[in-house]
């Protein structure tokens, strides 16, 4: 009982000394994590894409496959999306990289 009673005291104490009606005096301080945030999940966004993509460069996704439907995964426009794929994914890195080195 003297526990959750120390707990009540502590957490009435620690609610007296917030100001939940001094709004402006957190004004502006707002925009650095949301900014981080945004950034992180741009990133991640861009390494899905990326991800993606490689893996379609090479092999075939279709829902209904024939072998008719074949192609040649050695084509100039399936290497051209393999490498749009590792920049999206060095993108994505790079930005959840500086997300945090926008967060400190």
């Amino acid at each position: 009982m003297t526990i959750l009673s120390t707990l009540a005291a502590n957490a009435a104490m620690f609610a007296c000394e917030i100001d939940f009606n001094d709004a402006e005096a957190h004004a502006g301080t707002s925009f650095v994590p949301f900014l981080g945030f945004m950034v992180f999940l741009i990133g991640l966004v861009f390494c899905f894409i990326g991800i993606v993509k490689i893996n379609d460069a090479k092999k075939q996704w279709y829902l209904f496959y024939d072998n008719r439907d074949k192609d040649d995964r050695k084509q100039p426009k399936y290497a051209k999306e393999k490498k749009t794929g590792i920049i999206f994914v060095v993108i994505g890195v790079v930005c959840m990289i500086a997300s945090f080195i926008i967060m400190r």
